[in-house]
Protein backbone atom coordinates (compact mmCIF):
# COMPACT_ATOMS: atom_id res chain seq x y z
CA UNK A 1 0.00 0.00 0.00
CA UNK A 2 1.38 3.66 -0.84
CA UNK A 3 -0.38 6.93 -0.55
CA UNK A 4 -0.26 8.60 -3.80
CA UNK A 5 1.14 12.44 -3.67
CA UNK A 6 0.04 13.50 -7.17
CA UNK A 7 2.35 15.94 -7.94
CA UNK A 8 4.88 15.02 -5.42
CA UNK A 9 4.56 10.95 -6.66
CA UNK A 10 8.10 11.47 -8.10
CA UNK A 11 9.36 12.77 -5.25
CA UNK A 12 7.96 11.62 -2.14
CA UNK A 13 9.41 7.85 -1.30
CA UNK A 14 7.73 5.94 1.35
CA UNK A 15 7.41 2.82 2.97
CA UNK A 16 5.36 1.65 5.85
CA UNK A 17 6.47 1.07 9.39
CA UNK A 18 4.24 0.68 12.64
CA UNK A 19 2.46 -2.13 14.05
CA UNK A 20 0.24 -2.92 11.24
CA UNK A 21 3.48 -3.68 9.06
CA UNK A 22 5.64 -4.86 11.38
CA UNK A 23 3.35 -7.41 13.77
CA UNK A 24 2.53 -10.75 12.33
CA UNK A 25 -0.38 -11.22 13.18
CA UNK A 26 -0.85 -7.41 12.03
CA UNK A 27 -2.34 -5.37 14.56
CA UNK A 28 -5.80 -4.12 12.89
CA UNK A 29 -7.17 -1.54 15.54
CA UNK A 30 -4.22 0.96 14.85
CA UNK A 31 -3.10 3.55 12.47
CA UNK A 32 -1.63 2.68 9.03
CA UNK A 33 1.95 4.45 9.16
CA UNK A 34 3.91 5.81 6.75
CA UNK A 35 7.15 6.67 6.23
CA UNK A 36 7.80 9.69 3.81
CA UNK A 37 10.86 11.44 2.68
CA UNK A 38 10.90 13.89 -0.12
CA UNK A 39 13.65 14.60 -2.08
CA UNK A 40 15.02 17.47 -3.94
CA UNK A 41 14.81 17.80 -7.96
CA UNK A 42 16.86 20.12 -10.45
CA UNK A 43 16.47 23.98 -8.99
CA UNK A 44 14.60 22.43 -6.23
CA UNK A 45 16.48 22.28 -2.53
CA UNK A 46 15.18 19.12 -0.17
CA UNK A 47 13.93 22.28 2.16
CA UNK A 48 11.99 23.90 -0.05
CA UNK A 49 10.45 20.57 -1.20
CA UNK A 50 9.63 19.54 2.05
CA UNK A 51 7.48 23.45 3.09
CA UNK A 52 6.04 22.58 -0.33
CA UNK A 53 5.15 18.96 0.08
CA UNK A 54 3.86 20.19 3.95
CA UNK A 55 1.43 22.70 2.47
CA UNK A 56 0.34 19.86 0.30
CA UNK A 57 -0.65 18.19 2.87
CA UNK A 58 -2.41 21.04 4.60
CA UNK A 59 -4.63 21.75 1.16
CA UNK A 60 -5.54 18.13 1.39
CA UNK A 61 -7.15 17.50 5.05
CA UNK A 62 -3.43 16.96 6.80
CA UNK A 63 -2.88 17.88 10.42
CA UNK A 64 0.90 18.08 11.61
CA UNK A 65 0.16 15.89 14.66
CA UNK A 66 3.42 16.41 16.54
CA UNK A 67 7.12 15.68 16.41
CA UNK A 68 9.30 13.27 17.67
CA UNK A 69 11.67 15.01 20.41
CA UNK A 70 15.28 15.41 18.65
CA UNK A 71 14.85 13.95 15.78
CA UNK A 72 14.48 15.14 11.96
CA UNK A 73 11.05 13.89 11.95
CA UNK A 74 7.06 15.09 12.03
CA UNK A 75 3.88 13.15 12.25
CA UNK A 76 1.06 14.53 10.00
CA UNK A 77 -2.43 13.00 10.66
CA UNK A 78 -5.29 12.15 7.97
CA UNK A 79 -8.35 9.51 9.48
CA UNK A 80 -6.47 6.55 9.75
CA UNK A 81 -3.45 7.50 8.16
CA UNK A 82 0.10 8.86 9.85
CA UNK A 83 2.45 10.39 7.87
CA UNK A 84 5.79 10.21 9.48
CA UNK A 85 7.53 12.81 7.48
CA UNK A 86 11.33 12.56 7.39
CA UNK A 87 13.92 15.94 6.39
CA UNK A 88 16.71 13.86 6.25
CA UNK A 89 18.44 10.90 4.33
CA UNK A 90 19.98 9.37 7.53
CA UNK A 91 16.39 9.84 9.67
CA UNK A 92 14.47 7.64 7.07
CA UNK A 93 17.34 5.04 6.58
CA UNK A 94 17.33 4.82 10.38
CA UNK A 95 13.64 4.15 10.89
CA UNK A 96 13.79 1.94 7.80
CA UNK A 97 16.55 -0.16 9.63
CA UNK A 98 14.47 -0.01 12.22
CA UNK A 99 10.85 -1.41 10.90
CA UNK A 100 12.84 -3.94 9.28
CA UNK A 101 14.62 -5.42 12.55
CA UNK A 102 11.37 -5.15 14.56
CA UNK A 103 9.79 -6.90 11.73
CA UNK A 104 12.36 -10.13 11.74
CA UNK A 105 11.95 -10.44 15.05
CA UNK A 106 8.14 -9.92 15.34
CA UNK A 107 8.08 -7.72 17.89
CA UNK A 108 4.39 -8.05 19.20
CA UNK A 109 5.12 -5.64 22.49
CA UNK A 110 4.83 -1.86 21.72
CA UNK A 111 7.37 -1.42 24.70
CA UNK A 112 9.64 -3.46 22.69
CA UNK A 113 9.43 -2.08 19.42
CA UNK A 114 9.74 1.90 21.10
CA UNK A 115 13.05 0.37 22.89
CA UNK A 116 14.52 -0.94 19.22
CA UNK A 117 13.39 2.44 17.90
CA UNK A 118 14.36 4.60 20.50
CA UNK A 119 18.00 2.63 20.66
CA UNK A 120 18.54 2.55 16.46
CA UNK A 121 16.90 5.72 15.66
CA UNK A 122 17.69 7.91 18.60
CA UNK A 123 21.07 6.27 20.17
CA UNK A 124 19.18 5.98 23.53
CA UNK A 125 20.32 2.96 25.61
CA UNK A 126 19.34 3.74 28.91
CA UNK A 127 16.56 0.90 28.60
CA UNK A 128 19.75 -1.32 28.09
CA UNK A 129 22.19 -2.34 30.80
CA UNK A 130 25.03 -4.94 30.87
CA UNK A 131 24.83 -7.60 33.18
CA UNK A 132 27.95 -9.60 33.28
CA UNK A 133 26.84 -12.91 33.29
CA UNK A 134 28.36 -15.39 35.96
CA UNK A 135 29.80 -18.53 34.68
CA UNK A 136 30.93 -21.57 36.37
CA UNK A 137 33.87 -22.89 36.05
CA UNK A 138 34.58 -26.43 34.67
CA UNK A 139 37.70 -26.77 33.75
CA UNK A 140 40.93 -24.42 33.62
CA UNK A 141 42.38 -23.51 30.67
CA UNK A 142 46.01 -24.80 29.83
CA UNK A 143 47.30 -20.85 29.24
Amino acid sequence: MALDFDEYKDVAIQFLTGSREICNPPVMNTDIDICVRVLGEPGITEEQQILGFKHYLRERGWTQHGDYPDSDTESWKKDEYNIILHKTELSYNLWYVATQVAKKLNLLNKEDRIMLFDAVIGGQFENFQAQPEQFEVVEEMPF
